[in-house]
């Protein structure tokens, strides 16, 4: 009788392990876009984040990074189903010099063609880059044992693959299953111009359906963006040719654009631009008040506008970009401008005003010029070039301190909600310069 009870006790439990085996198999109809979802087995009913309910928890993963992740996933069969395809909504592949990690993620998916229908963003490298050692090794110098020597090392060179290797077909098979991403941000897309066998990419880009799009440089950008009808966000670097020949009914949902002033000139007009982003690009980095006329015609007003200013230190340059803002840009609601150095307090308070529907105001990697170093340029009056409202320019004391400055911005822009700032963060030697 002393060793019936523990073999009744283990037989009590068979019924429960058979019907715990059952629901493994259970999977529910799963949503679309979602994942496909088992039941909670019943050594999980005691887990309280198990019982946290499905829609909660999908919430939950998507603020978790990608190691987070997966360590979840790692940890039962039922978040494995829940999340697994969570996971894999977006792809952001490693840098170049952890090309391992790539190379399991693209023979995952190449193994996985379930998972390629599931990528929602793409972002990254497409191709997995080779090594390619140069032939003549270069001189190093090392000291070894208090003696100096010389010893021959192989430099490393990284290079994209032909499209004769197994990764150039592995990036291509991958991009033609994906066919349900949303937002793609090419890093290697500077390589495409050069070499016509990245024509089947560039085929393969065509054929989906964009919501947002981020290309570095590519001389093939006309291309690709008339066949995105529903593109809404864009975002381009530099030496992008061609954008000229876009008509006003390619791309025609735009809301949202990031590129050089250049290219804003062109992209924005009879387009429902309504956030803007100019960032800085090769070439001639002068204010040009024509192209920001270019603005107006976007046919939704620009309410979001950001801007790097070339040559903060100079007072005339700084009131011109805040004028030509205030011009041609009425209903802004939230500006932000990188200064990248010291600007004026004076000017601030001068010409912020009359953006007279400025909301939320940023200054990045701002600091505050000193009352010697705003005597010691040209201010406007003595320049013929500015004539707006010139009559209050250099009527407002010089100001040292944010806080002092926010203070008196907002008892001039009643509209004004938050006005913040971010250090200008400078070497020893670097603020000789400035």
């Amino acid at each position: 009788m002393r060793f019936r009870a523990p073999l009744q006790w283990l037989l009590s439990f068979l019924p429960s392990i058979l019907h715990l085996n059952n629901q493994t198999d259970v999977v529910e109809t799963p949503r679309s876009g979602s994942a496909t979802r088992g039941t909670p087995l019943e050594c999980q009913r005691d887990s309280t984040f198990a019982q946290i309910p499905e829609d909660i928890l999908l919430v939950i993963a998507d603020h978790l990074d990608d190691m987070t992740k997966a360590s979840l996933i790692r940890t039962c069969r039922y978040f494995h189903r829940l999340l697994e395809v969570n996971l894999y909504r977006r792809i952001t592949p490693a840098f170049p010099w952890r090309d391992h990690r790539n190379d399991l993620l693209f023979r995952t998916l190449e193994q996985r063609q379930d998972l390629l229908p599931c990528i929602r963003t793409y972002h990254g490298h497409l191709l997995q880059r080779v090594l390619e050692p140069t032939p003549e090794p270069a001189q190093k110098q090392s000291l070894l044992g208090g003696f100096r020597k010389w010893q021959s090392v192989e430099p490393i060179n990284y290079v994209y693959p032909t499209n004769q290797t197994k990764g150039f077909k592995r990036a291509v098979f991958i991009l033609q299953k994906a066919t349900n991403i949303e937002e793609l941000y090419f890093i290697d897309s500077s390589t495409w111009p050069w070499d016509p066998f990245f024509e089947p990419i560039q085929k393969a880009v065509s054929e989906l359906s964009l919501r947002k799009l981020t290309l570095l440089s590519c001389k093939g950008m006309t291309r690709v963006l008339r066949d995105q009808p529903e593109l809404e966000e864009l975002s381009v670097g530099w030496n992008n040719h061609g954008l000229e020949q876009l008509e006003e009914t390619d791309v025609p949902k735009l809301k949202a654009l990031t590129a050089s002033l250049q290219e804003a000139a062109l992209l924005v007009p009879g387009r429902p631009i309504e956030r803007l982003s100019l960032v800085p690009g090769f070439g001639p980095q002068d204010f040009d008040e024509p192209l920001f006329d270019k603005f107006l015609l976007s046919t939704m007003r620009i309410i979001e506008f950001s801007i790097h200013l070339h040559h903060p230190r100079k007072d005339e340059r700084v009131r011109a970009v805040i004028r030509a803002i205030a011009r041609t840009l009425p209903e802004l609601k939230r500006l932000t401008m990188t200064v990248a150095g010291r600007i004026s307090g004076r000017v601030i308070l001068d010409e912020i005003p009359y953006l007279q529907s400025i909301g939320y105001l940023t200054f990045l990697d701002a600091k505050l010029a000193t009352r010697a170093a705003d005597q010691s340029y040209p201010t406007a009056h003595n320049s013929t070039q500015l004539s707006h409202h010139d009559d209050i320019v250099q009527q407002t004391p010089a100001v040292e301190e944010w806080d002092d400055l926010f203070v008196r911005l907002r008892a001039l822009c009643p509209s004004l909600v938050d006005v913040s700032y971010t250090p200008f963060v400078f070497y020893a030697s670097s603020e000789s310069s400035m």
